[in-house]
């Protein structure tokens, strides 16, 4: 990930409509899914934006960068690691939360991330995934956040599924503005385009309120039980098995 990306994500986090989405989606199907003082990780947190009351929640990120912004914002139960190499003993979690990590070029492969998430959970324990989608979408935002690969939804399912976890519910998200995402990053890709750089920016007040908007929408359609058929994002909610 390019230098200040981080600092740019802490600045955007709390207003920008895509984080926004994805929170609210992330915490609805946690507070659904979890009993009272659960013991929650959240693997690769970035900026420690998200924040999950009346539950024992604990923090991992291998950016030293990271874990200077979590420190300054006071954030508790701060460890630095990484995603596919958990420095917890097994069966540690009652939930684990990984959104837009396993895809990073810093992780080995999306199965030692499963594996390693796998093992940490408790049996019946709770995995909540957002992860990018499509390879075709790849583009200068891409090389800016150093990503490795991007996900169809029935090859997640099956890696998941052989690393020992059962799948709940397992949908593309953000479909409706799929569209102009993927013209923009065609449009992106061309030979004479400048250096790449992040899609993470502010619109204007009536623009960002219009995305956050659809996506809450969208979040609405997940929530009665309905998948999207494509979109941005990969959105996994799925269970360690039982032995």
């Amino acid at each position: 990930m390019k230098s200040g990306t981080l600092g740019l994500i802490a600045d955007l986090e709390d207003s920008l409509w895509w984080y926004r989405g994805l929170r609210a989606n992330v915490l609805h199907h946690l507070q659904r899914g979890l009993k009272p003082g659960s013991k929650v990780l959240d693997a690769g947190c970035g900026t420690g934006a998200l924040e999950l009351e009346g539950h024992d929640f604990h923090r991992l990120d291998q950016s030293e960068e990271s874990i200077t912004i979590l420190q300054k914002k006071k954030r508790k139960a701060v460890v630095r690691g990484s995603a596919d190499a958990l420095p917890y003993g097994d069966g540690s979690f009652d939930a684990a939360i990984s959104l837009d990590v396993w895809y990073h070029s810093g992780i080995e492969s999306t199965e030692k991330a499963a594996l390693e998430h796998c093992r940490v959970l408790k049996p019946g324990g709770l995995l909540v995934l957002n992860l990018p989608a499509y390879d075709a979408l790849r583009g200068g935002h891409d090389e800016a956040i150093a990503t490795r690969e991007r996900y169809r939804r029935s090859d997640l399912i099956a890696r998941l599924q052989a690393s020992g976890f059962e799948i709940e519910k397992a949908t593309y998200w953000n479909c409706l503005l799929f569209p102009l995402a993927f013209l923009k990053r065609k449009l992106g890709n061309r030979s004479d385009a400048p250096e790449a750089k992040t899609d993470l920016e502010m619109p204007g007040k009536m623009l960002n309120a219009v995305l956050s908007s659809v996506l809450a929408f969208e979040n609405a359609i997940i929530r009665l039980g309905l998948s999207w058929p494509f979109g941005l994002s990969v959105f996994v909610i799925a269970r360690k098995e039982n032995p």
